[in-house]
């Protein structure tokens, strides 16, 4: 009986720490995913006309590049 009460204790703190760090991932997520959306914002944000017309197309492929760069380590960290 002592072995029985045991395992159930033992289950029973093995699905506090799963559901504990399983709110931890997801909390971690959902943070880095906000700050990536920010950040993939601020890049598009600086596609103005005046950075357009002095770079041409130079600027708005290496906001491409990096914004796909972004996407690739955000998929990496997410996987």
């Amino acid at each position: 009986m002592q072995a029985l009460k045991e395992s159930e204790k033992f289950i029973e703190q093995f699905y506090d720490n799963f559901c504990e760090r399983k709110n931890e991932i997801r909390e971690r997520s959902r943070v880095y995913t906000m700050a990536s959306d920010a950040e993939i914002q601020v890049l598009i944000d600086s596609l103005t006309d005046e950075n357009l017309v002095s770079n041409e197309i130079t600027f708005p492929n290496g906001v491409w590049d990096k914004i796909q760069q972004h996407r690739q380590s955000r998929k990496a960290d997410t996987d």
